[in-house]
């Protein structure tokens, strides 16, 4: 077995970057961003929770690590909601690469306001497959029922956060 010790590591072509398998290349979160509250429409609705990032490589993987707070406000002992994660690529059509499917149910009651809050997890390795910039963005739904009459995403002062790391492959 041999030791390779080195000072410095620079790469020898401008542009190809110095790359090893399975660390990071870099750390991109999200910004700060307002409420979304969607109160009588159950489609699939964008909110301001986003990150972007441009992968150095095609072939390096991207790994997005999320923890939505979300609120749900109704009448009923449990309300339903959902989120999920859609990619876009250099500004083109969205792809979902991320979905919790009716995952919020009751978790802490606060019963004069009838809010039920939850802290979501979000997790995924996603091959872009492209140097173009990629954007990550979070999005709710709400189910119509006797129950739930909102479903908000609480802003990153209340904890939302999105984080996408560039993985070398």
């Amino acid at each position: 077995m041999s030791t390779l010790y080195v000072d410095t590591i620079n790469e020898k072509t401008a542009g190809n970057g110095v790359q090893i398998p399975g660390h990071v290349v870099q750390v991109v979160k999200s910004g700060s961003f307002t409420d979304t509250i969607v109160t009588t429409s159950n489609t699939w609705t964008d909110t301001d929770l986003f990150v972007d990032i441009t992968p150095s490589s095609t072939s390096n993987k991207i790994l997005i690590i999320g923890s939505p707070v979300i609120l749900l406000q109704g009448t009923g002992s449990i309300m339903r909601g959902s989120t999920r994660v859609m990619r876009t690529i250099g500004g083109g059509s969205a792809t979902n690469v991320f979905n919790t499917d009716d995952f919020i149910e009751q978790y802490q009651v606060r019963a004069a306001a009838n809010e039920h809050n939850t802290v979501g997890s979000i997790t995924i390795l996603d091959s872009p497959n492209t140097t173009s910039a990629v954007r990550y963005r979070v999005q709710i739904y709400y189910y119509p029922d006797a129950n739930t009459t909102q479903i908000r995403l609480w802003g990153s002062g209340r904890g939302s956060t999105l984080i996408a790391q560039e993985i070398a492959q």
